[in-house]
């Protein structure tokens, strides 16, 4: 978005035609906006980081005046709490969206906390760089360190190992804008909002794609089904039998 924050701080409400905002916005919304639910990107690594084992978990965030690197830390905070876990701040490098940037961010984490054994990169091409900075010091992904990004870009499962990312459905975010633009445009809903005082914000939940770069999550053995089938019975009406 850059600089049309700045351009929506002023007085869009007078503007003859439909507009919607697509990408993130920090606070209140000045338009109809559609964004990806940031801080569940944040919540979702760090779950899954949690899941497999991890320990030692470092964010390497993108610049902080973004307001996505912002929210995705603070999915990152709010999981480890709840999970328990102090947050330590020396495990936050801010990075600047480059490879480059993530692999000298592995580098400062790995001299902050040598024990580290997670790292969530807040976009793909960091990850890259965290994977390459472990490779070149020996450190084995996933073994040693697990490592999560954010976009998963047609290259991410082409890395070795494959990146475990987090998908935002930029997709689903385009397709829902021209649908409400259509909506404003048939029934004059615009200066309705407007109105309102407080423009709409949807906001869609982005996925975890799990790969080969982070600790698998542990399975829990399978129920054993018993030998009476009028017993399987009596389960099968207590509670759903899973099967695979």
């Amino acid at each position: 978005m850059g600089g049309n924050r700045a351009w929506l701080r002023t007085d869009v409400t007078e503007l003859l035609v439909p507009v919607i905002l697509v990408g993130g916005m920090a606070g209140q919304p000045y338009l109809p906006s559609i964004a990806i639910d940031n801080a569940a990107i944040g919540c979702l690594a760090t779950e899954h980081l949690l899941s497999g084992g991890a320990r030692h978990i470092g964010i390497i965030t993108g610049p902080r005046t973004w307001w996505e690197a912002e929210e995705r830390l603070a999915g990152w905070r709010q999981t480890l709490v709840a999970h328990g876990r102090e947050i330590d701040e020396s495990l936050v490098v801010e990075g600047d969206w480059t490879v480059s940037s993530g692999e000298q961010a592995m580098y400062r984490l790995l001299n902050i906390c040598p024990e580290i054994d997670a790292v969530f990169a807040s976009n793909d091409q960091m990850a890259l760089g965290v994977i390459h900075a472990a490779h070149r010091l020996g450190r084995r992904v996933p073994e040693e360190l697990s490592v999560v990004g954010v976009d998963n870009i047609a290259e991410a499962s082409h890395f070795w190992p494959p990146l475990t990312t987090v998908h935002q459905p930029l997709g689903d975010a385009g397709e829902l804008a021209v649908k409400e633009l259509d909506e404003l445009i048939a029934r004059s809903r615009q200066a309705r909002r407007a109105a309102e005082g407080i423009p709409e914000m949807t906001l869609l939940e982005p996925t975890l794609i799990a790969r080969e770069s982070s600790r698998a999550v542990p399975v829990h053995p399978a129920r054993v089904l018993p030998a009476d089938p009028k017993a399987a019975v009596g389960e099968a009406s207590a509670g759903r039998i899973a099967v695979s």
